[in-house]
């Protein structure tokens, strides 16, 4: 039986991998993304136990702060962006710059990261929002859809998953969709 190994917490059938929520996972219950030292357990509990060794060698890799976060369900899409072109945008009177809106099955600092967001850029990756679900898929493609659809792709950009927006933008998106929901469903 595997066991995370710092804290020792046994991975037993009843526990699923904190990423793609199988329990006998072996893509995921490897080293952390942010913590070359540690293994995680797929219960999270055992990132306490890692967080004064990062906060002293890796102060700057420690859990993302998520700003927003709505809905439920044990899915993700996230919103995240680099502070410096959020602060350049504002500062030309811009209200709305590069963000990458992604989903994970997990939570989305940990797949923030994976994608390179912690060694990428010079600053720490800022989770304007995430929106909890039960089915990311569709609700990001929904997303992508309405934001392509306004001409705010951004294509060549690191990645297909970036967009001309905000996170208030985002969430007020994220009402709009949630409301032609519950309409459609009635």
């Amino acid at each position: 039986m595997k066991a995370c190994a710092t804290c020792g917490t046994p991975v037993s059938s009843h526990q699923k991998c904190w990423e793609c929520g199988n329990p006998t996972c072996e893509k995921h219950l490897t080293t952390h993304k942010r913590c070359t030292k540690f293994k995680l357990c797929p219960k999270k509990t055992c990132w306490t136990t890692h967080e004064p060794w990062c906060k002293k060698h890796m102060p700057h890799l420690g859990p993302l702060h998520i700003e927003k976060q709505l809905g439920s369900g044990d899915e993700s899409v996230y919103l995240w962006y680099n502070e410096a072109e959020a602060y350049r945008a504002r500062r030309r009177r811009h209200s709305v710059w590069a963000c990458k809106i992604g989903r994970t099955k997990g939570i989305p600092d940990g797949r923030i990261v994976s994608q390179g967001a912690g060694t990428a850029f010079s600053d720490v990756p800022n989770i304007g929002l995430v929106l909890k679900t039960d089915d990311s898929q569709t609700l990001e493609a929904m997303i992508h859809a309405a934001l392509r659809g306004a001409g705010r792709h951004i294509s060549n950009f690191r990645g297909t998953e970036w967009f001309r927006t905000n996170p208030n933008e985002v969430k007020t998106l994220y009402q709009i969709l949630h409301r032609a929901k519950r309409f459609l469903s009635h």
